[in-house]
Protein backbone atom coordinates (compact mmCIF):
# COMPACT_ATOMS: atom_id res chain seq x y z
CA UNK A 1 0.00 0.00 0.00
CA UNK A 2 1.33 3.43 -0.92
CA UNK A 3 2.00 5.73 1.96
CA UNK A 4 -0.67 8.36 2.46
CA UNK A 5 0.27 11.97 1.92
CA UNK A 6 0.08 14.24 4.94
CA UNK A 7 -3.07 15.85 3.54
CA UNK A 8 -4.84 12.53 2.98
CA UNK A 9 -3.66 11.21 6.34
CA UNK A 10 -5.19 14.22 8.08
CA UNK A 11 -8.35 13.74 6.06
CA UNK A 12 -8.50 10.09 7.16
CA UNK A 13 -8.23 11.11 10.82
CA UNK A 14 -10.94 13.73 10.34
CA UNK A 15 -13.24 11.11 8.82
CA UNK A 16 -12.81 8.35 11.39
CA UNK A 17 -16.27 9.08 12.75
CA UNK A 18 -18.01 10.70 9.82
CA UNK A 19 -21.63 11.50 9.12
CA UNK A 20 -23.49 11.05 5.87
CA UNK A 21 -22.77 14.69 5.08
CA UNK A 22 -19.06 13.86 4.70
CA UNK A 23 -19.34 11.64 1.62
CA UNK A 24 -17.78 14.23 -0.68
CA UNK A 25 -14.67 14.25 1.51
CA UNK A 26 -14.56 10.46 1.45
CA UNK A 27 -14.36 10.48 -2.34
CA UNK A 28 -11.17 12.57 -2.02
CA UNK A 29 -9.63 9.99 0.28
CA UNK A 30 -10.51 6.81 -1.64
CA UNK A 31 -9.44 7.20 -5.25
CA UNK A 32 -9.25 3.69 -6.71
CA UNK A 33 -12.11 2.30 -8.79
CA UNK A 34 -12.81 -0.47 -6.26
CA UNK A 35 -12.95 1.92 -3.32
CA UNK A 36 -15.14 4.35 -5.25
CA UNK A 37 -17.56 1.53 -6.06
CA UNK A 38 -17.59 0.43 -2.42
CA UNK A 39 -18.23 3.99 -1.32
CA UNK A 40 -21.11 4.34 -3.77
CA UNK A 41 -22.59 1.09 -2.46
CA UNK A 42 -22.23 2.32 1.11
CA UNK A 43 -23.98 5.55 0.19
CA UNK A 44 -26.78 3.51 -1.33
CA UNK A 45 -27.18 1.46 1.85
CA UNK A 46 -27.33 4.29 4.33
CA UNK A 47 -29.70 6.31 2.13
CA UNK A 48 -32.47 4.40 3.90
CA UNK A 49 -31.42 5.54 7.38
CA UNK A 50 -31.95 8.79 9.25
CA UNK A 51 -28.87 10.89 8.52
CA UNK A 52 -28.82 12.15 12.11
CA UNK A 53 -28.63 8.62 13.48
CA UNK A 54 -26.14 7.09 11.04
CA UNK A 55 -22.37 7.42 11.33
CA UNK A 56 -19.53 5.96 9.27
CA UNK A 57 -16.70 4.56 11.41
CA UNK A 58 -13.53 4.09 9.36
CA UNK A 59 -11.60 2.89 12.42
CA UNK A 60 -13.58 -0.28 12.97
CA UNK A 61 -11.72 -3.57 12.66
CA UNK A 62 -13.35 -6.97 12.29
CA UNK A 63 -13.02 -9.36 15.22
CA UNK A 64 -14.56 -12.15 13.16
CA UNK A 65 -12.57 -13.72 10.29
CA UNK A 66 -15.59 -14.24 8.03
CA UNK A 67 -16.45 -10.56 7.56
CA UNK A 68 -15.05 -9.46 4.21
CA UNK A 69 -16.40 -5.96 3.69
CA UNK A 70 -18.94 -3.64 5.20
CA UNK A 71 -19.64 -4.07 8.92
CA UNK A 72 -22.30 -2.34 10.94
CA UNK A 73 -23.40 -1.99 14.54
CA UNK A 74 -26.59 -0.67 16.09
CA UNK A 75 -27.00 1.05 19.42
CA UNK A 76 -29.82 2.00 21.75
CA UNK A 77 -29.89 5.08 23.90
CA UNK A 78 -28.31 4.52 27.34
CA UNK A 79 -26.82 1.14 26.31
CA UNK A 80 -23.02 1.04 26.12
CA UNK A 81 -22.73 -2.17 24.10
CA UNK A 82 -24.12 -2.56 20.57
CA UNK A 83 -27.43 -4.43 20.39
CA UNK A 84 -27.05 -5.19 16.68
CA UNK A 85 -23.95 -6.58 14.95
CA UNK A 86 -23.56 -7.64 11.36
CA UNK A 87 -21.75 -7.29 8.09
CA UNK A 88 -20.80 -8.62 4.70
CA UNK A 89 -19.28 -12.10 4.40
CA UNK A 90 -18.59 -12.91 0.75
CA UNK A 91 -16.08 -15.70 1.44
CA UNK A 92 -18.15 -17.74 3.88
CA UNK A 93 -19.35 -20.37 1.38
CA UNK A 94 -16.04 -20.87 -0.43
CA UNK A 95 -15.35 -24.05 1.56
CA UNK A 96 -18.51 -25.49 0.01
CA UNK A 97 -17.34 -24.52 -3.46
CA UNK A 98 -19.81 -21.67 -3.81
CA UNK A 99 -19.05 -18.08 -4.76
CA UNK A 100 -21.94 -16.35 -3.05
CA UNK A 101 -22.11 -12.91 -1.47
CA UNK A 102 -23.88 -12.62 1.83
CA UNK A 103 -24.86 -10.17 4.50
CA UNK A 104 -26.41 -10.75 7.89
CA UNK A 105 -26.74 -9.50 11.40
CA UNK A 106 -27.72 -10.53 14.91
CA UNK A 107 -29.80 -8.62 17.45
CA UNK A 108 -28.85 -9.09 21.09
CA UNK A 109 -32.15 -8.86 22.92
CA UNK A 110 -30.55 -9.40 26.31
CA UNK A 111 -28.75 -6.06 25.95
CA UNK A 112 -32.01 -4.36 24.99
CA UNK A 113 -33.91 -5.84 27.94
CA UNK A 114 -31.03 -5.01 30.25
CA UNK A 115 -31.28 -1.41 29.06
CA UNK A 116 -34.96 -1.30 30.01
CA UNK A 117 -34.21 -2.62 33.49
CA UNK A 118 -31.35 -0.18 33.91
CA UNK A 119 -33.45 2.75 32.72
CA UNK A 120 -36.26 1.79 35.09
CA UNK A 121 -33.83 1.73 38.01
CA UNK A 122 -31.99 4.94 37.16
CA UNK A 123 -31.52 7.15 40.22
CA UNK A 124 -33.86 10.07 40.61
CA UNK A 125 -32.54 13.55 40.07
CA UNK A 126 -30.46 14.97 42.94
CA UNK A 127 -30.11 11.58 44.63
CA UNK A 128 -27.46 11.39 47.30
CA UNK A 129 -23.96 10.18 46.50
CA UNK A 130 -23.50 7.23 48.86
CA UNK A 131 -20.04 6.78 50.37
CA UNK A 132 -19.03 3.77 52.49
CA UNK A 133 -16.43 4.45 55.17
CA UNK A 134 -14.75 2.12 57.67
CA UNK A 135 -15.66 2.77 61.29
CA UNK A 136 -13.02 4.44 63.42
CA UNK A 137 -10.21 6.89 62.86
CA UNK A 138 -10.01 6.34 59.10
CA UNK A 139 -13.58 7.58 58.64
CA UNK A 140 -12.80 10.75 60.57
CA UNK A 141 -9.65 11.28 58.50
CA UNK A 142 -11.61 10.96 55.25
CA UNK A 143 -14.22 13.45 56.46
CA UNK A 144 -11.45 15.90 57.35
CA UNK A 145 -10.14 15.65 53.78
CA UNK A 146 -13.65 16.23 52.43
CA UNK A 147 -14.15 19.24 54.70
CA UNK A 148 -10.82 20.84 53.78
CA UNK A 149 -11.69 20.39 50.09
CA UNK A 150 -15.18 21.90 50.64
CA UNK A 151 -16.75 18.65 49.49
CA UNK A 152 -18.93 18.25 52.57
CA UNK A 153 -20.32 20.35 55.40
CA UNK A 154 -18.46 20.87 58.67
CA UNK A 155 -19.11 18.44 61.52
CA UNK A 156 -20.80 15.95 59.21
CA UNK A 157 -19.86 13.04 61.48
CA UNK A 158 -21.52 13.84 64.78
CA UNK A 159 -20.33 12.17 67.95
CA UNK A 160 -23.17 9.70 68.39
CA UNK A 161 -24.08 6.12 67.55
CA UNK A 162 -25.49 6.78 64.08
CA UNK A 163 -24.17 4.67 61.22
CA UNK A 164 -25.61 6.82 58.40
CA UNK A 165 -24.82 10.54 58.15
CA UNK A 166 -26.39 12.87 55.60
CA UNK A 167 -25.02 16.12 54.21
CA UNK A 168 -28.07 17.81 52.71
CA UNK A 169 -26.11 20.72 51.30
CA UNK A 170 -23.85 18.55 49.15
CA UNK A 171 -26.29 15.65 48.76
CA UNK A 172 -23.96 13.11 50.36
CA UNK A 173 -24.71 10.09 52.52
CA UNK A 174 -21.95 8.41 54.52
CA UNK A 175 -22.26 4.81 55.70
CA UNK A 176 -20.06 3.69 58.59
CA UNK A 177 -19.45 -0.04 58.22
CA UNK A 178 -16.87 -2.66 59.14
CA UNK A 179 -13.65 -2.20 57.12
CA UNK A 180 -14.11 -5.60 55.48
CA UNK A 181 -17.61 -4.59 54.33
CA UNK A 182 -16.72 -1.35 52.52
CA UNK A 183 -15.78 -3.01 49.23
CA UNK A 184 -18.81 -5.31 49.49
CA UNK A 185 -21.11 -2.29 49.76
CA UNK A 186 -19.57 -0.81 46.61
CA UNK A 187 -19.43 -4.09 44.69
CA UNK A 188 -23.14 -4.73 45.27
CA UNK A 189 -24.24 -1.17 44.54
CA UNK A 190 -25.30 -0.23 48.07
CA UNK A 191 -22.68 2.54 48.02
CA UNK A 192 -21.39 4.46 45.01
CA UNK A 193 -17.82 4.79 46.27
CA UNK A 194 -15.91 3.74 49.37
CA UNK A 195 -12.67 4.26 51.23
CA UNK A 196 -10.89 1.11 52.33
CA UNK A 197 -7.40 -0.12 53.08
CA UNK A 198 -5.29 -1.77 50.42
CA UNK A 199 -4.90 -4.78 52.70
CA UNK A 200 -8.65 -5.42 52.55
CA UNK A 201 -8.72 -5.10 48.75
CA UNK A 202 -5.79 -7.49 48.33
CA UNK A 203 -7.35 -10.01 50.66
CA UNK A 204 -10.92 -10.07 49.35
CA UNK A 205 -10.18 -9.04 45.72
CA UNK A 206 -13.63 -7.52 45.11
CA UNK A 207 -14.82 -6.53 41.65
CA UNK A 208 -14.32 -2.78 42.14
CA UNK A 209 -12.19 -0.07 40.53
CA UNK A 210 -9.45 1.61 42.57
CA UNK A 211 -9.72 5.32 41.82
CA UNK A 212 -7.26 7.09 44.12
CA UNK A 213 -4.66 6.41 46.80
CA UNK A 214 -5.31 8.86 49.66
CA UNK A 215 -1.82 8.23 51.07
CA UNK A 216 -2.71 7.81 54.72
CA UNK A 217 -3.33 4.97 57.15
CA UNK A 218 -0.58 2.88 55.61
CA UNK A 219 0.54 -0.29 57.35
CA UNK A 220 3.04 -3.11 56.94
CA UNK A 221 2.06 -6.78 56.99
CA UNK A 222 4.67 -8.75 58.93
CA UNK A 223 5.29 -12.28 60.17
CA UNK A 224 5.61 -12.42 63.96
CA UNK A 225 6.93 -15.26 66.10
CA UNK A 226 9.16 -16.09 69.03
CA UNK A 227 12.75 -14.98 68.57
CA UNK A 228 14.12 -18.48 69.19
CA UNK A 229 11.41 -20.29 67.18
CA UNK A 230 12.59 -23.45 65.42
CA UNK A 231 10.27 -25.04 62.89
CA UNK A 232 9.47 -28.73 63.29
CA UNK A 233 9.53 -30.08 59.74
CA UNK A 234 7.87 -33.31 60.88
CA UNK A 235 4.50 -31.57 61.14
CA UNK A 236 2.68 -28.84 59.21
CA UNK A 237 3.42 -25.26 60.15
CA UNK A 238 0.39 -23.63 61.76
CA UNK A 239 -0.09 -19.94 60.99
CA UNK A 240 -2.68 -17.70 62.66
CA UNK A 241 -3.62 -14.77 60.45
CA UNK A 242 -6.36 -12.32 59.61
CA UNK A 243 -5.23 -12.30 55.98
CA UNK A 244 -5.46 -15.93 54.89
CA UNK A 245 -5.19 -15.33 51.12
CA UNK A 246 -2.22 -12.96 51.31
CA UNK A 247 -0.46 -15.24 53.79
CA UNK A 248 -0.99 -18.26 51.56
CA UNK A 249 0.30 -16.35 48.53
CA UNK A 250 3.37 -15.15 50.42
CA UNK A 251 4.41 -18.59 51.67
CA UNK A 252 3.79 -20.04 48.22
CA UNK A 253 6.06 -17.38 46.70
CA UNK A 254 8.99 -18.39 48.93
CA UNK A 255 8.44 -22.11 48.45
Amino acid sequence: MDQLSDKRWQLLKDLLFATTADFDKMHQLFQTAASQNALAKLHEYIFYFDSNACFVDLSIASLEPYYSGLMFTGYLKDVAKPVLLGGQYDQLLKNQGMNQSGMGFAIYLDEAFLSERQTASLPIENEYLKIALPKGRMAQKVIEIFEKSDLCAKDTLKDNRQLIFTDEEHKLQFYLVKPSDVAIYVEHGVADIGVVGKDVLMESQPDVLELLDLNFGKCVLAIAGFKDFQQDFNRPLKVATKYANQTRDYFASIG
